[in-house]
């Protein structure tokens, strides 16, 4: 059997001329909203594949709704859901960091939906750390953990009716991981692998939009969906939850 093909989106907002995920992976469709596609299309020639693929205005304004379009919408099973503001995917290895390569890419995407079918669940993801500190040596994987926002992956006929919450935008990305974990009793994240993004560096985006009181108050929301048990955090340290995937296992 060959490969599965996988839909690659990338959803941006606001960051015309300021995409770099298509710099490290390879035949992204970039969902814009319509009234921005133009400048996104005169902004900057797109590399290795990628192309612009517009949404419903009435769609944007919330990062939730415009993932729930593209998990509605793609042609494909096999979805990979990313940010637009990639600097590198990378692994560790005896606590030296290393950068894959588009090919290299290209087989972590294919390994992580073939083990996410595998395990019969609907969504994978990577490991957010970079500091060799956090890489798990003896536990490559793991099922008790979230997979977050830059880089989701979901079998959308696994996934079925479970879409992103858009009351919890800002922390969307927890809950479908938690709603995922509820109906499969797992979600898969490869520890060994993690992406380095920027959100900050270059403007525009959701990050343009988040205040420390909004943040709380989707914390606030997240934990009243998913209880006390589940759901804690320290805003003196992060502005996201600690989560905790009530499920025995890695």
């Amino acid at each position: 059997m060959g490969e599965r093909p996988v839909g690659r989106y990338v959803v941006s907002y606001g960051r015309a001329g300021n995409v770099s995920t298509d710099q490290v992976i390879r035949g992204c469709r970039i969902v814009v909203p319509e009234s921005q596609a133009d400048a996104y299309a005169d902004g900057q020639t797109f590399a290795n594949g990628a192309e612009l693929w517009p949404c419903p205005d009435e769609v944007d304004g919330n990062v939730s709704r415009k993932r729930n379009w593209v998990l509605d919408n793609a042609p494909e099973d096999d979805v990979l859901l990313l940010d637009d503001d990639y600097e590198y995917v990378g692994f560790i290895e005896q606590r030296k960091q290393h950068r894959l390569d588009l090919d290299g890419v290209d087989r972590l995407i294919a390994t992580g939906f073939e083990l996410m079918h595998d395990v019969r669940t609907a969504k994978w993801g990577l490991n957010q750390q970079v500091d060799p500190k956090f890489y798990r040596e003896y536990a490559p994987l793991s099922f008790t953990l979230p997979a977050l926002g830059p880089w989701q992956g979901f079998s959308r006929s696994m996934l079925g009716d479970l879409r992103y919450d858009v009351t919890l935008d800002r922390k969307e990305d927890y809950d479908l991981s938690l709603q995922v974990a509820r109906r499969f009793h797992r979600v898969l994240r490869l520890n060994k692998y993690h992406y380095a993004v920027d959100h900050f560096g270059r403007g525009g985006g959701v990050v343009s939009q988040r205040t420390l009181a909004e943040e709380e108050r989707q914390l606030h929301r997240l934990r009243a969906k998913w209880g006390h048990d589940v759901v804690s955090w320290n805003l003196g340290k992060s502005v996201n939850p600690r989560v905790r995937i009530p499920i025995p296992g890695m």
